[in-house]
């Protein structure tokens, strides 16, 4: 329902989707930090030349700021990898894209069947040093009968395994990978939100089943803006260990490295087998008592010295990227005859929220100007003879 009045809230909204301060959108619009304020406040509206700037800053469609706020999506907690070298106001932003993610799901699932949310419920009873990482990851597996062989594609298996999965540019450079627990129409929903700008096939492989650790072993109802320096790095150090575990188990792992485990092309010739970086396996390899600290040490130096710290071997093999909510909009503009524009208008009206087809095709990581299919375009691409 479109509002007479300009709804300041909308406009707070979409400065923090857009990682933006006062100042910064101030400046870029041409007005002082004080006009914006009063813009938020619903003090006073914005002129129109200044709506033209801000719908072509902010992206968000003219219709948007004139909408009465009715859906809410509630964040119960998100885990950020890089939460202590990031700024708030950017990681604000990605929590706002997480839950305008989490409407975008709702709204495809009124149409599609959605795998089944089928994350073992695993009890710890305590998280401290003694927790067994290898038997916790060694349950994951069972359930999903995974045995104890190297896992190919783990945002494939997070998908099939009903956790909502996107790949997004994040506003800052410093932000990495990060999960979401959102409450929704559908129930509570796990997010994993990979980052574009700096993911190799391994390191996507390693970011997943960290984010798992963080669902599977983690409080969601704590407050992380808060938590000590030295919890959160005890937190992330527990997610490291079970994502190492899991995508390396020890005894199938250990099998192999033990033929030759102080040889460095070896472990290059694993990466392959295992979707693993070699760092990690080393790193797994001297934890599991495979080999001593002597001689990790050399298998660093080796490394740095043939440049492999930065960047190994096969790191230019292209990751897996999410499917499952690109296939489902296919579906739906196939299967109900839609066009980008149907698309953009129903989510509209069931939820009061216009949002422009670039911020859809970026949350939900489609080819760009995928929802340009309109009536006019299809017209323009007739073979008029």
């Amino acid at each position: 329902m479109l509002k007479e009045k300009f709804n300041g809230n909308r406009l707070k909204t979409a400065r923090i989707y857009c990682g933006k301060t006062l100042e910064e959108l101030a400046n870029d619009i041409g007005v002082t930090k004080q006009a914006i304020s009063q813009y938020e406040n619903s003090e006073t509206t914005p002129e129109t030349s200044k709506m033209f700037k801000i719908v072509s800053t902010l992206f968000f469609p003219w219709e948007y700021y004139y909408q009465e706020d009715t859906n809410v999506i509630e964040t119960k907690a998100t885990y950020f990898r890089s939460l202590l070298s990031t700024h708030k106001k950017d990681r604000n932003a990605q929590i706002k894209k997480g839950e305008y993610l989490a409407l975008l799901y709702d709204y495809l699932s009124d149409n599609i069947r959605f795998p089944k949310y089928n994350i073992p419920n695993i009890v710890v009873d305590k998280l401290d040093e003694a927790v067994d990482f290898d038997n916790i990851s060694l349950e994951v597996r069972k359930h999903w009968n995974l045995g104890e062989e190297p896992i190919k594609d783990m945002v494939y298996q997070l998908e099939k395994s009903g956790i909502i999965i996107t790949s997004l540019k994040p506003t800052s450079s410093a932000i990495d990978a990060y999960s979401q627990k959102l409450k929704t129409k559908c129930g509570d929903k796990h997010l994993i939100v990979l980052t574009e700008s700096k993911e190799t096939r391994v390191r996507r492989q390693f970011s997943c089943a960290h984010e798992l650790g963080h669902i599977i072993l983690h409080n969601w109802n704590e407050d992380w803006e808060t938590i000590s320096k030295s919890d959160f790095t005890k937190i992330e150090n527990q997610a490291n260990s079970f994502a190492s575990a899991f995508l390396l188990p020890k005894n199938s792992f250990a099998a192999d490295v033990s033929k030759h485990p102080s040889s460095l092309e070896y472990y290059c010739s694993l990466k392959l087998k295992w979707n693993v970086s070699m760092s990690a396996m080393m790193i797994r390899a001297k934890n599991l008592g495979l080999i001593n600290s002597n001689d990790y040490q050399n298998l660093m130096r080796k490394m740095a010295y043939r440049k492999w710290r930065t960047r190994e071997p096969y790191d230019d093999l292209k990751p897996s990227c999410p499917v499952v909510l690109k296939s489902a909009v296919k579906k739906i503009l196939k299967g109900k005859k839609w066009t980008g524009d149907d698309f953009i208008k129903n989510f509209s009206e069931k939820y009061n929220i216009e949002l422009s087809k670039k911020i859809v095709e970026d949350l939900l990581n489609l080819e760009t100007n995928m929802l340009n299919t309109s009536e006019e375009r299809r017209v323009l691409n007739l073979d008029l003879k």
